[in-house]
């Protein structure tokens, strides 16, 4: 699980992997999803290789949530052969953020009205 603030966001790296290790080109874009946006977003997922794809994950509130990454490892058009990844995330309250200051300002005197 990864643990972040509610003040942080959170870069992540997906890609697939042949059975030697070795990375694997996939068919379209991944798909990116979280279980609960309330507590996490994600950014779209960008690439310059077809093969590392990077993500963002943004917090939102105090919470879990699960990031599901789903791709089309099969390169031909006709096939498709499914993986998925997954990141579990815990979002905290950043105590900056819950941190309470008061602030008072004077201003300026004026005159009573005169009765």
């Amino acid at each position: 699980m990864a643990d972040f603030t509610t003040e942080q966001n959170l870069p992540f790296t997906f890609v697939v992997r042949d059975g030697r290790g070795r990375p694997c080109a996939i068919d379209g874009s991944p798909t990116v999803a979280s279980s609960d946006e309330t507590v996490a977003t994600v950014d779209p997922l960008t690439s310059t290789d077809n093969m590392t794809w990077n993500g963002v994950v943004n917090s939102v509130l105090a919470g879990t949530a699960r990031i599901v990454v789903t791709a089309d490892a099969d390169i031909t058009p006709e096939g498709v052969q499914d993986v998925m990844g997954t990141l579990d995330v815990n979002v905290t309250l950043d105590p900056r953020t819950s941190a309470r200051v008061s602030d008072m300002q004077p201003g300026a005197p004026s005159d009573k009205p005169v009765v």
